[in-house]
């Protein structure tokens, strides 16, 4: 049935080659009018579900405190400038001028909610800013203890070479809102009058968040460039023919076109999770142009009047059983919980489909207009000679003839042997399963040496409070309004204020931690370094002071208690946890932490369940449709078994090599099934085809490999090209992408080659010929 209708398409094509070509680039213009409109979104919150905990808190912290960012200025003293009268300390009244200047002009600004720096503890405690450097020294040293303790060292660092000011401000989820605001900051450092020898940077998440977005364009234009040439060269290469290749591709740029067209009308942006997108559906897409083009050229040497037609219908029908079990792979990531797991299956549902329908459409066409139209003779005859030889003449065999040729010897003669090999290397592999581990470090983003992260790195350093959790303090909802003598109604409650007084004490003590803002923290700092126990006094001072009274909700049934530290690992963590259980506090009183870490826990535990889950699925649809494709379970199943074998061998390899699993590979596994069954198919189809015709293995085998394995190798070889092109990326995470998945389809290549016609020798010398 399925080759009956791609027999009509065939002639419909031999035809109407030119207006089935205006057809498909009609609708290349409509989606290529929606991709301009593409837009981007650096934030990592698109991995996490609306429902999630992880959103749901943040969500909640945004309603009833507002939602700010924290950026940095840092200004340091430069040691390098030779210039004798150049500013040494960072305590000059110059130096405090100026930083004074940018403060004030920062705080005039709608989208800063408070910026602070040591100017301000000046103007706090005496009124001024001080007139020479030793005046400087002497209001410093002569500060209250409980400022030199607790605010000082937020602003300037024990060697006196750096000074800090604190912007804290609201970023609107708008695209280009962070890049406005950074700009307009970094005008303001520029016009700021620092004395020579200062420098001032900016850095800050949020900053940090806006350079990935820059990567992201970047590296999503310039991996999509380089894998269309890598695949272009390629291409050239093995057809020897420059026209070839650039029709070659054409298909493949099509899709890309139709997949961002796609994406915006669909309210899908370039996101961490979708930005390396475009290179791996290069890489994916040129796999039906190749086989096409590889099987016209082979028809074409070979006599057959209707090339076109013969083209469709044989190559065909092994197509779309390759992209039926292709996007069974990528749909099985839909069913997973995570965005990052459904929209890297639906995007790349999307790129396979498209790539299989303007393939099949338009390149048959372009291949039999540019033969009638564009090739020269020279080309006719490298057509009628390449490949194979003539009577009485010999042809020097390229590397990948000569791997193919011996590679069906050995499988002919001795398959059980190859298999044993297959499965030897397999058990030195496995090991490498301990080695592999999962990296979700935000900062492990961006490439070593970058400016924003140094500067992060150096405010961390020096001053320390670079990152941030909270532990937000929730009453009960059946106890808020409700009479009861007993119960606490309220957190300013003395038995809520009493434990969390003593939670400071207990917190400060922990060596990671740098500074803590807690409603009983501010409570001290404006009743004397006292927290009262009377609920009045404690009611009086909240209200008295707007800074306390930010630290709680509208109804007082939350509160925000922050923790601020640089670096903080799982184990400091889970001490920290089992630190607050050791406070007494009512019953009536949870505790829930929000912050990077809890976040961090939420999303490996999402990944786990989203690997398992997908992987499984993707291994039950992909051996479904291949055992209907063949009508055979047992077929089906052998289609699958090389995959087994590549996805251990690539997940050993990667604990060999270090290389980790990130947020970007958490669909790896579906995507190698997908695409790895694609060679098996295609490798079991031909094999079939070469039996029928010869009717024995020594020539069925090897001609299969030479004929369909060429196919193959040269499809490996541009789809490691297109995923290679991701390690050129500057975010190293998606570099990490381009090394698994071009290890993962070599291994596949590798393992389809020898176990799949090994296989098949087998079953075939067993009498089993169906």
């Amino acid at each position: 049935m399925l080759e009956q209708i791609l027999a009509k398409f065939g002639d419909i094509q031999k035809k109407y080659p030119v207006l089935i070509i205006l057809l498909v680039l009609t609708v290349s213009l409509f989606f290529g009018y929606y991709a301009l409109r593409l837009e981007t979104d650096s934030s990592f919150d698109v991995m996490f579900r609306d429902d999630s905990q992880a959103q749901m808190l943040k969500r909640l912290i945004d309603t009833e405190f507002g939602g700010t960012d924290v950026m940095f200025v840092l200004m340091k003293v430069n040691a390098e400038t030779d210039d004798k009268t150049r500013i040494q300390d960072i305590r000059h009244p110059d130096v405090i001028k100026a930083t004074a200047d940018l403060t004030n002009s920062l705080k005039s600004e709608t989208f800063v909610a408070s910026a602070f720096s040591l100017s301000d503890l000046f103007y706090m405690i005496y009124g001024r800013l001080p007139a020479t450097l030793e005046e400087s020294k002497q209001m410093i040293d002569n500060m209250p203890e409980e400022i030199k303790s607790t605010y000082l060292p937020r602003f300037l660092s024990k060697d006196f070479i750096y000074q800090n000011v604190m912007i804290s401000v609201s970023v609107q989820d708008t695209p280009g809102y962070v890049q406005l605001i950074e700009d307009n900051v970094r005008e303001k450092i520029e016009q700021t009058p620092f004395p020579m020898g200062v420098t001032a940077q900016l850095t800050g998440m949020p900053v940090l968040m806006n350079r990935i977005l820059n990567y992201l364009i970047n590296d999503n234009l310039r991996t999509i460039v380089m894998a269309l040439v890598g695949v272009f060269v390629v291409l050239w290469i093995y057809f020897r023919s420059w026209k070839i290749a650039l029709f070659s591709i054409i298909p493949t740029t099509l899709t890309l076109v139709w997949l961002a067209g796609t994406m915006y009308l669909n309210d899908i942006r370039i996101t961490v999770m979708t930005a390396s997108v475009g290179a791996m559906i290069i890489g994916i897409s040129v796999d039906y142009a190749i086989h096409l083009t590889h099987r016209y050229h082979e028809n074409i040497k070979n006599g057959h009047e209707d090339a076109t037609k013969d083209t469709v219908k044989g190559i065909g029908t092994a197509l779309f059983a390759s992209v039926m079990t292709t996007l069974a792979g990528f749909l099985a990531m839909l069913l997973g919980v995570s965005p990052n797991s459904q929209v890297q299956g639906t995007v790349l549902s999307y790129g396979v489909a498209f790539a299989f329908i303007i393939s099949i459409t338009i390149l048959p066409p372009l291949m039999r207009l540019q033969r009638k139209f564009i090739y020269s003779k020279l080309d006719e005859t490298l057509f009628k000679l390449g490949g194979n030889s003539r009577k009485g003449q010999s042809k020097k065999k390229s590397f990948i003839d000569s791997f193919l040729s011996y590679i069906a010897a050995v499988q002919v003669k001795a398959p059980v042997r190859v298999l044993i090999g297959a499965v030897i290397f397999t058990v030195l592999v496995i090991p490498g399963f301990t080695l592999v581990y999962l990296d979700t470090d935000g900062e492990n983003w961006v490439p070593e040496g970058d400016d924003i992260v140094e500067g992060l790195n150096d405010v961390g350093y020096n001053f320390g409070g670079t990152s941030s959790m909270n532990l937000l303090f929730v009453l009960e909802g059946s106890t808020v309004g409700v009479y009861d003598e007993f119960a606490v109604h309220d957190l300013r409650d003395p038995r809520v204020i009493g434990p969390m007084d003593s939670l400071d004490s207990v917190i400060t003590d922990l060596t990671w931690v740098d500074s803590v803002d807690s409603p009983t923290s501010l409570i001290r700092r404006y009743n004397n370094g006292r927290v009262p126990q009377d609920e009045h006094e404690i009611v009086n001072i909240i209200s008295e002071n707007a800074d306390i009274r930010g630290n709680f909700n509208d109804d007082y049934s939350i509160a925000k208690y922050t923790l601020n530290f640089d670096l903080i690992d799982r184990d400091d963590y889970y001490e920290l946890l089992k630190e607050v259980e050791g406070i007494n506090f009512p019953k009536e009183v949870q505790i829930i932490p929000q912050g990077s870490i809890p976040e961090d826990i939420e999303f490996e535990q999402t990944m786990g369940n989203d690997t398992m889950l997908t992987t499984t699925i993707g291994f039950l649809l992909v051996i479904l449709i291949a055992s209907l494709f063949y009508k055979s379970i047992v077929n089906g199943l052998l289609a699958f078994i090389p995959i087994v074998f590549a996805i251990i061998w690539t997940v050993g390899m990667m604990g060999y090599i270090d290389l980790p699993f990130t947020v970007l590979t958490t669909g790896m596994l579906a995507i190698l099934m997908g695409m790895g069954i694609d060679f098996s198919i295609h490798l079991m189809h031909s094999i079939k085809e070469k039996m029928e015709e010869h009717k024995n293995l020594e020539d069925a085998v090897p001609r299969a490999l030479m004929s369909t394995g060429q196919a193959i190798s040269v499809t490996t070889i541009t789809t490691v090209v297109g995923f290679m092109a991701l390690s050129f990326a500057t975010l190293v995470n998606t570099m990490r992408l381009g090394w698994t998945l071009a290890l993962g389809i070599g291994a596949t290549f590798f393992a389809c080659i020898v176990i799949v016609p090994a296989v098949l020798v087998i079953k075939y010398k067993n009498g089993d010929k169906k």
